[in-house]
């Protein structure tokens, strides 16, 4: 079994999530190439965004791969409210992360996939140009594929993955490190054990989550309302960890604190009028993460209605407490408030 590249960042992030604290820079980072897609699936927010639509340009990024150097920052995935291989630069874009000594991962629905491509991919005696690879799908079979993503190319899906991993495989090369994620609804867990089965022995790891619909206002919660969600089992807020060891780049250099910020309601600056390392160390960020990491997401716009700070088990967080006063509460928010972020009106409990 191949094992993921990126698995000793990860880990080294699981150790600040356990210990409840901060890198002094962020471990890696989550590019967005672009917020323009292919796709138009009805669960997804980008139908609710307001912010302008692009393409990272060449001179934004190698300005950001130069600053995620200097900041030390370990890889680059390239994640973010678009379809990645939709830029046109992409490969050479994997190229300069390469060469600067970082790693890189791409989140992709697979569409967009061209033979030739995964033959590059998977080039024997290059400096592997992509570590790691998710390709995003939705549902347990076609039918529940087309039901969520409105689209009946499930096949064209399946085959790029199976190419990519027999390719892989007949050159007998360890990367990239190939992940199927997938999300349900109201699928069984004999369903989910049965995808888990299959699908794990042609790829090297297996995830299934949850779609989350919460988000999703007017028309878009609309196109979702035959959608039955599993009962609820979460319990109150607790740490947030996405804010924790990195940050998410928007394709117009916008420097957001999470992955799910669909419309810069967590902006923290911007790459083009500050450097990486000062945005980290400004003192509205590091009072998020502290706010954050003592369970205040009630306090803004974008983190009171999360799925990734709910814990499926409350005994899962029986530890968990918050370790900052009335006084510093306060304080922070007053930094906070001169920033970007999005706030909402904090009624205590």
């Amino acid at each position: 079994m191949i094992s993921n590249p990126l698995r000793p960042i990860y880990d080294l992030a699981n150790e600040y999530t356990s210990k409840r604290t901060f890198p002094d820079n962020p471990l890696y980072m989550d590019v967005e190439l672009t917020n323009l897609c292919n796709m138009d699936c009805i669960f997804c927010q980008r139908q609710q965004m307001d912010r302008l639509l692009g393409y990272m340009s060449m001179e934004g990024f190698t300005e950001l791969v130069k600053q995620s150097q200097e900041a030390g920052v370990k890889a680059l995935r390239f994640v973010g409210w678009g379809e990645s291989f939709l830029h046109k630069s992409i490969m050479e874009m994997l190229k300069m992360v390469k060469d600067a000594g970082m790693m890189t991962h791409i989140t992709t629905n697979a569409l967009l996939i061209k033979d030739d491509t995964i033959d590059k991919l998977c080039e024997v005696g290059e400096a592997n140009l992509l570590d790691s690879v998710i390709f995003s799908m939705q549902g347990l079979t076609e039918e529940e594929y087309f039901k969520q993503r409105n689209s009946k190319k499930f096949h064209v899906l399946k085959s790029n993955i199976l190419k990519l991993v027999n390719l892989r495989n007949e050159r007998n090369l360890t990367r990239p490190f190939i992940q199927i994620m997938t999300s349900t609804t109201n699928e069984t867990d004999e369903e989910i054990e049965k995808f888990k089965e299959e699908w794990g022995q042609i790829v090297d790891l297996v995830t299934v989550g949850r779609t989350w619909l919460k988000r999703l206002k007017g028309e878009a919660k609309d196109r979702v309302k035959d959608l039955i969600e599993r009962s609820d089992e979460l319990a109150r807020p607790t740490v947030c960890n996405e804010v924790r060891y990195k940050f998410s780049i928007h394709w117009n250099g916008n420097v957001s604190a999470c992955c799910e910020d669909y419309d810069d309601h967590l902006k923290l600056g911007n790459i083009r009028e500050q450097s990486l390392k000062e945005i980290w160390d400004a003192r509205h960020s590091h009072a998020l993460r502290t706010l954050l990491n003592n369970g205040h997401q009630g306090k803004f716009d974008l983190c009171s209605n999360c799925e990734l700070t709910q814990p499926y088990r409350v005994e899962d967080f029986l530890d968990w407490k918050d370790d900052i006063s009335d006084v510093e509460v306060k304080e922070m928010m007053a930094f906070i408030e001169e920033s970007d972020i999005r706030t909402v009106n904090f009624v205590p409990e």
